[in-house]
């Protein structure tokens, strides 16, 4: 539509000059950051502002390779509001099974306080087995703070009809 509003003796017209300009723009913010293996871009830590009652913590687990950060921990403090939205899909992968009862299960003063994601494996396709990956995924943090398990969402991504490694 800009391009109908050029005027007819400027040649190639301003659109043209401005796509130009906005193209070498975000080119240059695209070249100076890095880039993580699916080409996103990496998130500068100045850009991050803290949410009060939330704690993001990286590790690297080891789930598909070595010494990549794979691993994430959001930890919620007690007031937190935590909703989910969920793929109809009746072949979901086991997290979503999980972290769906867990959000409709929550009662008795409990809230969720805690959610762990890994890269590198869906836990997708997996059948009842990953169902107790998943399960033992929430146990094995929840031991770490002092929480029941059905107060961790577990998520998951990655590669998918392979068991999720739970060592």
């Amino acid at each position: 539509w800009l391009d109908a509003i050029a005027p007819e003796d400027t040649g190639l017209g301003p659109c043209f000059h401005w796509r130009a300009t906005v193209f070498r723009i975000i080119q240059r913010s695209f070249s100076q950051r890095p880039r993580m293996p699916v080409n996103l871009l990496a998130p500068v830590a100045a850009d991050l502002h803290p949410i009060a009652g939330v704690r993001i913590g990286v590790a690297e687990a080891g789930i598909r390779k070595a010494h990549r950060k794979d691993l994430t921990v959001f930890l919620l403090d007690e007031g937190a509001s935590v909703a989910g939205v969920f793929t109809q899909n009746r072949f979901c992968a086991a997290p979503v099974q999980v972290s769906r009862e867990h959000l409709a299960n929550l009662g008795g003063g409990q809230a969720i306080r805690a959610m762990v994601i890994n890269t590198g494996n869906a836990n997708a396709g997996t059948g009842a087995d990953g169902l107790v990956r998943a399960r033992a995924t929430c146990i094995a943090l929840a031991r770490q703070l002092n929480v029941a398990p059905e107060q961790i969402l577990p998520f998951s991504t990655g590669v998918i009809m392979e068991p999720l490694p739970h060592d």
